[in-house]
């Protein structure tokens, strides 16, 4: 790290730069949200635990001129219609700072369509159980742990290793 002493005071300027609002994205067809950070993850589960159904993009595409990312989160109409998806949407897009983009139709401009193979489907929140115990390090499960709790604020269930013989692992779909 490069430092510099001085033996004067420094004027330094309060004047900084605020981020800018996030607009409500409204559409009749879905949303477009960057999939960039950690507050994207942690809009991701809050709309999971919410019940809305999410879909992904494996490859870059482009929609209206703007490029979007591999994992940008793909939240449509037709595939949450027993939830007001739009409004619990652009209010984890709040909640977050995450700025959504509507779109109204499911062609691009450059890349896969919406009905491509390359758009996946998330139906529902994954189970998620976390190994821990003798066989395991401590203080990497604790991590884990950590992350899922206090950042993410996403169920995590935790199975000891020497009981993973009778622990059913038909109702999870992460095992880590």
């Amino acid at each position: 790290v490069k430092a510099y002493a001085v033996k004067e005071k420094l004027e330094v300027s309060t004047d900084t730069k605020l981020a800018s609002p996030i607009v409500a994205a409204n559409s009749n067809y879905g949303l477009l949200i960057p999939y960039t950070s950690l507050n994207s993850a942690k809009l991701m589960a809050q709309l999971l635990k919410q019940g809305v159904k999410l879909r992904y993009a494996t490859a870059p595409f482009q929609y209206k001129g703007k490029d979007y990312g591999r994992g940008t989160i793909i939240v449509l109409k037709t595939s949450n219609s027993t939830v007001n998806w739009n409004a619990i949407a652009n209010e984890a897009c709040q909640k977050f700072h995450v700025q959504a983009d509507a779109v109204e139709t499911g062609f691009m401009d450059k890349g896969m369509d919406f009905g491509s193979p390359d758009i996946r489907v998330i139906n529902a929140a994954p189970k998620v159980a976390l190994v821990s115990g003798e066989q395991t390090s401590s203080l990497g499960a604790g991590e884990i742990w950590h992350f899922f709790d206090q950042q993410l604020d996403y169920p995590l269930t935790l199975v000891n290793a020497n009981d993973l013989a009778r622990f059913n692992l038909k109702n999870y779909q992460v095992l880590i």
